[in-house]
């Protein structure tokens, strides 16, 4: 089972098994006791920007959900310019991974506006939802108070097959 060599996200969902054969029990459980968290990206693009272009990270006055990072800034990039990096934690991910891209666009937009009102709409926007992703079901995964430092590794070993 490749999918079983990397960490983020969990391969099993309430929905039932993603594995035939079944993976064996002990993995199972540790797979159960992992926690599963999730951060939505909105990902937008303008022609040209209309932020300072030499600050790389925004935040809203008053907001604390979303944090909006200029990818430019960081890289100097010409092919970064004009890019906008918005990265919602929960719980505002689990409400916002509930809508559609075009819905999830025009509240990250609504947010925009509140710090540049003349903000004009993205020419291109690309947005995740890990939330509903059947086979994810969110986009990291934590240990838990309950879960070990054993479940982890137990989760990221190879089964044989």
């Amino acid at each position: 089972h490749p999918l079983m060599q990397r960490s983020p996200p969990l391969p099993a969902t309430p929905k039932g098994p993603l594995f035939t054969p079944p993976l064996p029990v002990n993995k199972v459980r540790s797979i159960l006791r992992l926690g599963m968290g999730c951060e939505e990206k909105v990902i937008l693009w303008w022609k040209k920007p209309f932020w300072d272009e030499a600050m790389m990270y925004f935040r809203h006055p008053s907001r604390h959900d979303f944090r909006i990072c200029h990818a430019y800034a960081l890289t100097h990039c010409p092919l970064d310019r004009g890019w906008l990096y918005l990265m919602t934690p929960p719980p505002l991910s689990l409400s916002l991974g509930q809508l559609r891209q075009h819905e999830m666009t025009e509240r990250v937009m609504g947010v925009i506006r509140e710090m540049w009102p003349t903000a004009p709409p993205p020419t291109l926007a690309y947005c995740t939802s890990w939330a509903t992703d059947r086979f994810a079901g969110g986009s990291y995964s934590y240990i838990p108070v309950g879960a070990t430092l054993e479940d982890g590794q137990e989760y990221g070993t190879p089964v044989d097959g």
